[in-house]
């Protein structure tokens, strides 16, 4: 099969997942159409606690989008659904910058949420070891995370279990790659999308691969990342259509990048903790 026989099933198969959320977005609107005054309030005010968190800005697609995610989920009485990724580095083990990152989840969103509306927020983190490794963190002997980016998660999965009530799951990234076809990135071509939008961010794509990959030089690092992320859209879209994305850093580039069409991102405009050390 050539490259662009599955690129082009590829595309197919994420433009039908859209059109499946959109399908399932406007029956929901349909049965929350005539919702009442106190749920459009009680969205509201949920709204504005994601706002008070997102210092790195908030997507929220046609301006509109997430609002109408929480009046829907409230009107269901349904928990509210946010997805968020959590990363590694060569960092040993969890110290204040990681637990300083849960702890702000758990005071200035799940708890205020939990506030306004009892069923409350239930997150998904997503172990994002694919891109650990594509960013050289590589143990030699074995392929594999190295031991201290193994032994740093185990320690941020029982932080995240013992501080975060609202933790839903814990998933890997690379497990959701394989349930989505999607190739190793040694393994693929970067897409001409990949190349386009790494030339529209490349300064900030740069700077961030110059700080965080070790394994290949910044600009083949940079569009790879950009590749990877842009593949991962379909899991986004498959597994968390009615999710929110929870991110640290800002919202540049993200609807390029990272969102897939429809999903809002909120941005708490943190460094991310796995890249800090104590000394830091």
């Amino acid at each position: 099969m050539t490259l662009e026989m599955h690129t082009s099933r590829r595309e197919r198969e994420v433009a039908f997942r859209i059109a499946q959320r959109q399908e399932q977005e406007a029956r929901r609107g349909t049965r929350v159409a005539n919702i009442s005054p106190e749920i459009r309030g009680r969205a509201t005010d949920v709204y504005r606690v994601f706002q008070e968190f997102s210092r790195g800005g908030i997507v929220n697609p046609n301006g509109i989008t997430m609002q109408k995610m929480l009046e829907s989920r409230i009107g269901m009485e349904a928990q509210i659904r946010a997805v968020l990724f959590w990363g590694g580095s060569d960092k040993p083990a969890v110290d204040d910058h990681d637990l300083r990152f849960i702890r702000k989840l758990r005071d200035r969103l799940q708890s205020p949420i939990q506030e306004l509306y009892p069923t409350g927020l239930a997150t998904t983190v997503i172990f994002g070891d694919v891109h650990v490794l594509g960013n050289g963190y590589i143990d030699l002997s074995s392929g594999g995370l190295l031991p201290e980016t193994d032994r740093y998660l185990d320690q941020a999965s029982g932080a995240l279990r013992e501080t975060l009530p609202g933790l839903r799951e814990i998933l890997w990234l690379s497990d959701l790659h394989r349930k989505y076809n999607i190739p190793p990135g040694s393994q693929s071509n970067p897409s001409p999308e990949a190349y386009k939008v790494f030339e529209k961010h490349r300064d900030f794509l740069l700077a961030n691969a110059e700080n965080h990959s070790r394994q290949r030089d910044p600009v083949t690092a940079a569009i790879m990342y950009v590749d990877t992320r842009i593949r991962e859209k379909e899991i986004l879209a498959g597994e968390f259509p009615d999710a929110i994305l929870i991110a640290s850093g800002i919202r540049k580039g993200a609807t390029d990048i990272i969102l897939p069409e429809g999903m809002p991102g909120v941005f708490s405009n943190d460094q991310a903790p796995w890249f800090r050390k104590d000394t830091q």
